[in-house]
């Protein structure tokens, strides 16, 4: 191969290769619910010579040459500083100082049994996989450290896309999996101090230097960072130069624990912890540094880590073994830690085995600390392969458990309320502030005055950087609250709901289903690429209804005087039932328009409506208004009518 590359090219082919992986197998792995961070974890094992380097060593030595990792390693700790200032700014200590008794007992269970576990395991790994000169204390407390990890960024990722995070069991597997950061890092500063100590002096020497070094930021540090943000910051945002100032503080923090004898990654770490949380600016930075974080760092990271691991070394035919009772042991001792505090508190043993395995999420602060362990010399290549096998088995196992054990109809019980059953009860969704008064007026004439009853619901979908720092995300109830009021002000009640999912078709199918809907209004919104409006999550609501679908097309919307309901198609009694409520409900004239018998179903309609408030028809090709995922041409009736439409479909005739 041409050998012509100036390292600086080399080193941008190497992160066009590292981000692109990452987020085309992202792709992949969000269709199995994993998160994307999970896939950046594989991929940057696979560009490593787990993959690459067997497939193709040539490529892979052209692409990765040995001296090229200088630059990838620099990119790589600047992420990993980054990113563990972020994770101590989510972990807020009054939210550890409140916790519940059987949260606190879920934290020390989950914490203590896995730690016990990997320091015993670390005995018997020692004489084989112990690194030359490294103790066996040694390397059995970093092993017990690593045993213990949760990973808070990675659950509370998991927990936003179910929308667990309120509810029992999320909040304690969440306040768990901070006091699991807070005190593994805690005890990975003291492994580091202690590492190359000799005798109790020193260690209790480092000790000492830990925890000064710890008194002197709580002191000294958190007091200066507040009057950084008083200064430089407004209730919302922090000021270019405040911002600046901040991260040289973090940057300093992280070279002052190395220069004691700490590791860089608990000075960034706790730089973050220290921050004051009184004023919303912090919600300011984590927007600001997330994104470069998430997208750009820390795939890096994961490559740089891929390209020291080869997984294949894990399962040779002398570790295979030693690797199965890893996973098995590692995964046990977090099941059992959590299944006892929760049978104490009289939860069942599905909501155990839930907290178990959310507890049980390793994700990328096992392969942080890991990486720690293999910069200091404490774990050998062939146990480094093994502890990031567990780490992404681990991981990826979280998803399809949570989701088998915590079925989403539960979820949307304990988040929005029990089921209830009104005399008539609509779903409207609302997604975007310009659209929600129309649909709050719309949706009004369709439910009717109490007793019917109306929920505008909001999905908030889970974003990717949210994969990391979920805490970032700020929810805006404003199109919720606008649609219940534009409804209120026409005589129904709705109430607001906001629900954070990442699937959103299926989630707005399974709340219907859970309040027993009559009907769900959808807004339509014209797509970036194509006309295909009856795609996307429309089309995935209203291919498998539960109830009757009402697909609103605005146009010209002002009042409800005259209504033209439409004849011609197979949905015909679902858009009788909705224009028949709408013209008694709103006391207005009621024009029906059969179609059936006519050449041109558009023009005829169009005739007949001209000057009418809205139009209502049923969903099907009578009407050119196919669901479809993509379509270079905009339906006739949304294109030609003057007036607001609504297109019906009808649930199946066995749907409950």
């Amino acid at each position: 191969m041409d050998e012509a590359l100036s390292h600086g090219a080399r080193l941008l082919l190497q992160l066009g290769i590292i981000l692109g992986s990452g987020r085309a197998l992202g792709a992949v792995f969000r269709r199995f619910g994993q998160p994307q961070v999970v896939a950046e974890i594989v991929a940057g094992m696979l560009v490593g010579p787990t993959l690459l380097g067997r497939v193709s060593p040539e490529l892979f030595a052209y692409v990765f040459p040995a001296e090229s990792f200088a630059g990838l390693q620099g990119i790589s700790e600047l992420g990993l500083v980054l990113f563990m200032f972020l994770v101590g700014l989510e972990l807020d200590i009054s939210v550890l100082r409140r916790q519940s008794r059987l949260a606190a007992e879920a934290t020390l269970g989950t914490l203590l049994l896995p730690f016990l576990t990997g320091a015993i395991l670390g005995v018997a790994l020692h004489p084989t996989f112990g690194p030359t000169g490294v103790s066996v204390w040694v390397f059995s407390f970093f092993l017990a450290i690593a045993m213990s990890v949760t990973a808070f960024p990675v659950l509370a990722r998991i927990l936003a896309e179910r929308g667990m995070l309120t509810t029992p069991v999320g909040t304690v597997a969440l306040t768990a999996a901070a006091g699991h950061d807070l005190v593994g890092f805690m005890l990975v500063g003291v492994a580091v101090a202690t590492a190359a100590s000799r005798g109790p002096g020193e260690v209790l020497t480092a000790v000492g230097i830990t925890l000064a070094y710890v008194s002197t930021m709580v002191v000294a540090i958190r007091p200066l960072l507040g009057r950084i943000e008083r200064r430089f910051g407004t209730l919302r945002t922090l000021q270019p130069s405040g911002m600046a100032i901040l991260l040289v503080l973090v940057l300093l923090s992280a070279l002052a624990a190395d220069l004691v004898g700490l590791h860089p990654l608990f000075g960034a770490f706790l730089a973050g912890v220290v921050l004051p949380r009184q004023r919303k600016a912090v919600a300011d930075i984590r927007r600001r540094l997330e994104d470069v974080t998430s997208l750009v760092l820390l795939p890096v990271f994961f490559a740089v880590t891929g390209l020291q691991t080869d997984l294949a070394a894990a399962l040779t035919h002398g570790n295979a073994g030693w690797t199965i009772a890893i996973v098995a042991l590692s995964t046990t001792s977090m099941l059992v830690g959590a299944m006892v505090p929760a049978w104490r508190a009289g939860w069942n043993a599905r909501d155990g085995l839930t907290l178990g395995f959310l507890a049980n999420t390793r994700g990328l602060m096992e392969l942080v600390i890991l990486a720690v362990g293999a910069e200091l010399g404490l774990l050998s290549p062939p146990l480094f392969a093994m502890m990031v096998t567990m780490a992404i088995v681990n991981t990826l196992l979280t998803a399809p458990a949570v989701a088998m054990l915590y079925p989403r109809a539960r979820v949307l019980m304990e988040t929005t309320g029990a089921q209830v059953r009104a005399p008539w009860t609509l779903v409207a969704c609302v997604a975007h502030p310009h659209t929600a008064t129309g649909l709050g007026r719309l949706a009004a004439a369709v439910c009717g005055p109490p007793p019917a009853r109306g929920w505008a619901l909001r999905l908030s979908p889970a974003h990717e950087t949210a994969a990391l720092f979920p805490g970032a995300v700020v929810d805006d109830p404003g199109p919720t609250e606008a649609l219940a009021a534009a409804a209120r002000a026409a005589g129904a009640e709705f109430e607001p709901v906001t629900v954070q999912a990442a699937d959103v078709a299926s989630t707005i199918v399974s709340f219907a289903q859970l309040r027993r809907a009559d009907a769900i209004l959808l807004g339509l919104h014209r797509p970036m690429w194509g006309g295909a409006q009856l795609g996307g999550p429309v089309a995935d609501v209203a291919s498998n209804p539960p109830c009757d679908v009402l697909v609103f097309h605005e146009r010209n919307f002002r009042g409800l005087s005259r209504v033209v309901l439409g004849l011609g198609g197979e949905n015909d009694e679902a858009a009788r039932r909705v224009a028949e409520r709408i013209a008694e409900h709103e006391a207005a004239e009621l024009v029906v328009v059969d179609t059936r018998r006519q050449r041109d179903r558009v023009d005829t309609l169009r005739a007949a409506a001209h000057g009418a408030d809205l139009v209502v028809v049923g969903i099907g090709p009578a009407w050119d208004l196919a669901l479809a995922r993509f379509d270079l041409t905009q339906p006739r009736l949304f294109a030609e009518l003057e007036s607001s439409v609504v297109a019906v479909c009808s649930a199946p005739p066995d749907a409950d």
